[in-house]
């Protein structure tokens, strides 16, 4: 991560902006933010009794404690820039790209404080063909297209969606019981950006 002290339009005054190296979304890279979903054949994969052994299932521990939807997000190129982190406590949030573009996601592990831990964000490209699923209080940035009309299903609770609409929004962040949606230039000086992979 490298640093620089530009000043982005509309942060506070004094943000620092690091510039993040892009790495390949593999399952062992993911490893401590959730399960790449639909990359290579997995070992724990078994035969299905029925169709004449021509189905393979891979059980995924999707987790929610509350009822979840599913969004059609179609999502167009925006600047590669990170000014609010999020995370949920109560679901597995999951997204599902239609159609094999690649997009790019910043990831955080989950902390015991209410803030990400700034030296633990990492960004990751994925080419389009896999899913990826979070686990549970992993801070993250909603997915950074690289093509326009990119489409991802996301699974998420409704309670996260609500967390999100005008009325729980406060001093630009925001909240639910499945949702916190921060400020980092706010809270913590700081703007992450994507850089070359």
């Amino acid at each position: 991560m490298t640093s620089s002290n530009s000043k982005m339009d509309g942060d506070p005054s004094g943000v620092v902006e690091h510039t993040l190296k892009v790495e390949r979304a593999t399952p062992e890279a993911l490893a401590s933010f959730g399960t790449l979903i639909g990359g290579p054949p997995d070992a724990t994969a078994r035969l299905s009794n029925f169709y004449d052994q021509a189905v393979r299932v891979q059980p995924i521990a999707f987790r929610s404690d509350l009822p979840v939807e599913m969004s059609l997000c179609t999502v167009s190129p925006r600047a590669q820039s990170v000014r609010w982190m999020e995370r949920h406590f109560q679901h597995t949030q999951t997204f599902l790209p239609l159609g094999g573009k690649p997009f790019s996601m910043v990831l955080a592990p989950p902390t015991e404080s209410d803030l990400p831990d700034p030296e633990a964000v990492r960004a990751f490209r994925f080419e389009g063909g896999a899913g990826f699923m979070l686990d549970v209080g992993v801070w993250h940035e909603f997915p950074f297209a690289e093509e326009q009309d990119t489409r991802i299903a996301v699974l998420l609770t409704r309670e996260a969606i609500q967390g999100l609409e005008a009325e729980n929004i406060v001093a630009g962040e925001g909240y639910s019981s499945d949702l916190e949606k921060k400020d980092m230039a706010r809270r913590l000086g700081i703007r992450w950006r994507l850089g070359v992979d």
